[in-house]
């Protein structure tokens, strides 16, 4: 398990002792001398929507009120940045998630998401909607052209359908940074299903809106 998007909760030992070791917060627990707080380490990683308990151990001097400590947000390279966006976004974007859609792989300028074609996906002819693929492609364009945590929306995108998905399916869509100038951004996007064949490619353009951040840092 990895820990970005990660943070620490520091709480006093009076609430309760709270025992799940995990080698994710091995540093910590080495570091620190056995004291009267407790720290839990929060996993917010990608496609995990709701905060889990990895650790707790024995931690910091003198803890009388609760405190919530982030990782070091400045410190965070493209890559690690990109999936914390990822995780972030991801939390709040009910339409993703409500399609079944994951977040396979996340980085400076990429993104890679997937869905399976359920039964209510399926047009009159017994295929996925294209607007199920487009949606698919589409969101995998979002998260990518706001890798880099700066408020980026489409400003327009173009699809080609090259062959049909049905039920049952898996739906990659692999998109990437193809040009970025000023606020604009162009971004191609391949969709596949689980045998490598393309279902459907989208060019979309970008505008990069002006010191608006995608997530808080």
């Amino acid at each position: 398990m990895g820990t970005v998007g990660a943070f620490c909760m520091v709480v006093p030992k009076a609430l309760g002792p709270l025992n799940h070791p995990c080698c994710a917060a091995q540093a910590c627990r080495s570091a620190c001398a056995d004291r009267d707080v407790q720290v839990l380490l929060i996993d917010r990683s990608v496609n995990n929507i709701n905060s889990q308990l990895v650790w707790s151990g024995e931690l910091l001097p003198n803890g009388s009120k609760a405190l919530l400590a982030t990782m070091n947000d400045s410190a965070l390279d493209p890559q690690a940045l990109a999936e914390r966006v990822g995780s972030g976004m991801f939390a709040e974007d009910t339409a993703s998630r409500g399609l079944g859609m994951r977040i396979e792989a996340m980085g400076p300028g990429y993104a890679r998401l997937s869905m399976r074609v359920r039964p209510d996906m399926l047009n009159g002819f017994k295929i996925c909607h294209g607007g199920f693929i487009t949606t698919l492609a589409d969101s995998a364009f979002a998260f990518a052209c706001n890798s880099s945590n700066e408020l980026t929306l489409a400003a327009g995108i173009v699809v080609d359908f090259m062959s049909p998905a049905e039920e049952g399916d898996l739906l990659s869509a692999e998109a990437r940074e193809v040009a970025l100038a000023g606020r604009t951004g162009i971004y191609d996007v391949t969709v596949t299903n689980q045998r490598g064949q393309i279902v459907a490619v989208l060019r979309g353009r970008s505008h990069r809106t002006k010191d608006k951040q995608v997530i808080p840092l």
